[in-house]
């Protein structure tokens, strides 16, 4: 049993338009249940079901070799795809230009909603 947020932290296929969940040793069996559902949003292909992120707003998959993101259990776990992505502050979108993704958790952060504000995105990361 897990909890929607470890389940996808520990890798596991998760699929809400047809309800269930595979743990990573019965990941395999995503194509034939999701059918193209398990295919990532990008390349349109199942392609290796381990390197996958789910969208917790969406539903959608995504390779991150498809968006040059290493996957990893923190960036998994309420991971949102870059259409989806809110400020984890405000909970809004929008102001995409200053939003500051972080390089550990993938989650995004507007300049103005930060404790210290910030004026501008910093040019060197």
């Amino acid at each position: 049993m897990y909890h929607y947020p470890c389940a996808a932290g520990a890798g596991s296929f998760q699929d809400f338009s047809h309800i269930f969940l595979l743990c990573p040793e019965h990941i395999d069996q995503a194509p034939e249940r999701s059918k193209e559902d398990a295919n990532c949003a990008v390349c349109d292909s199942p392609g290796d079901l381990l390197d996958q992120f789910f969208c917790i707003t969406c539903g959608q998959h995504y390779h991150g070799m498809c968006l040059d993101i290493a996957v990893t259990p923190l960036k998994r776990a309420g991971w949102q795809c870059p259409e989806c992505k809110v400020c984890q502050n405000c909970k809004q979108s929008g102001e995409d230009s200053k939003m500051l993704v972080c390089d550990t958790c993938d989650k995004g952060y507007h300049t103005f909603c930060l404790q210290r504000i910030m004026k501008s995105v910093p040019t060197n990361g």
